[in-house]
């Protein structure tokens, strides 16, 4: 009880750090219209919803928000960063695929500075490289400042498919609801991470603080 509470209030936190601003009016906007690949009787039009809506997650070219595509490095990062209120810190970045104009670079910066995100080597982020859904729940979790839960993943087929780093984080992640099982009871800890999987995951990991 004590840990789903504290696992509320630092989600509470982390949007109310977003500012009033930030925050859409509840119904002012909603992504019918406005993406062509997202229907209302799709499993994720809820959660596509809650990210734009609150302005975590943007559409791509075409007035799409590519459900299935990827979920980048960079992407994970900018939208942690987004939720803290895209703080500005003084951070010297040892990556070399980062440059200073990049649209991801402040949050690349930001989220390094806290340990939320690693280099691939001493000098590479590899911004661009898709994330699967064990390297995401590692990312919540270092943001929520890694939570320690016994959570039993056993239940799942696939469990021992699981990284030893990332076992902390899993369990973290399906003990508090944000991340599931897909198709056959499986994690799919190395699965690509889909955009419309990413929102699911923000929208559980965010949703008591705002609904």
């Amino acid at each position: 009880m004590l840990r789903k509470i504290m696992s509320c209030l630092l989600a509470l936190a982390a949007v109310l750090s977003l500012g009033t601003t930030a925050l859409a009016v509840e119904g002012e906007e909603t992504v019918s219209g406005t993406f062509a690949d997202v229907q209302e009787d799709d499993w994720y039009y809820e959660a596509v919803e809650f990210v734009y809506s609150q302005g975590l997650m943007d559409g791509v070219d075409g007035g799409n928000f590519d459900p299935e595509g990827s979920m980048s490095r960079a992407m994970v990062a900018t939208v942690l960063w987004r939720i803290s209120g895209e703080p500005e810190v003084e951070y010297d970045l040892p990556f070399e695929d980062v440059p200073d104009w990049a649209w991801y670079a402040p949050a690349v910066r930001w989220a390094a500075s806290r340990g939320i995100v690693n280099g691939i080597s001493n000098t590479e982020f590899a911004p661009d490289t898709a994330v699967n859904r064990e390297q995401m729940a590692a990312m919540l979790h270092r943001y929520a400042v890694t939570p320690v839960v016994d959570e039993d993943l056993t239940g799942f087929s696939d469990y021992e498919e699981v990284s030893s780093w990332a076992l902390e984080a899993m369990r973290w992640a399906v003990d508090q609801g944000i991340v599931t099982g897909i198709g056959a009871n499986q994690l799919s800890p190395k699965g690509r991470a889909t955009r419309c999987q990413a929102a699911a995951m923000f929208m559980r990991f965010l949703g008591d603080a705002v609904g």
